[in-house]
């Protein structure tokens, strides 16, 4: 979704089923598609109006990983649990 210039992650319906759903049409594992709009887009934009922690999708495996940014930072960094892939994600 694009929100003010940039890309966001929106949260997936029926995630234990949307890898099959989307290979049944001919799409692009999660994975490689947030792969693939990092690349030509660059790191996703995350919408924070709270303090709470902001779920995103590990562009490397796909799968849900929390962060939150301290203080006013534009920048900060999130690890996935699962594969250990660090991915920077900015904030306005």
């Amino acid at each position: 979704m694009e929100v003010g210039g940039a890309w966001v992650l929106r949260t997936v319906n029926e995630p234990e089923s949307v890898e099959e759903r989307r290979r049944s049409v001919g799409l692009p594992s999660l994975a490689e598609q947030d792969r693939a709009m990092a690349e030509h887009y660059g790191p996703p934009k995350v919408l924070t109006s709270t303090r709470r922690p902001v779920l995103v999708r590990c562009p490397n495996c796909g799968r849900q990983i929390s962060g939150q940014r301290h203080g006013r930072e534009k920048n900060f960094q999130v690890v996935c649990a699962d594969c250990g892939r660090e991915t920077t994600m900015r904030t306005d």
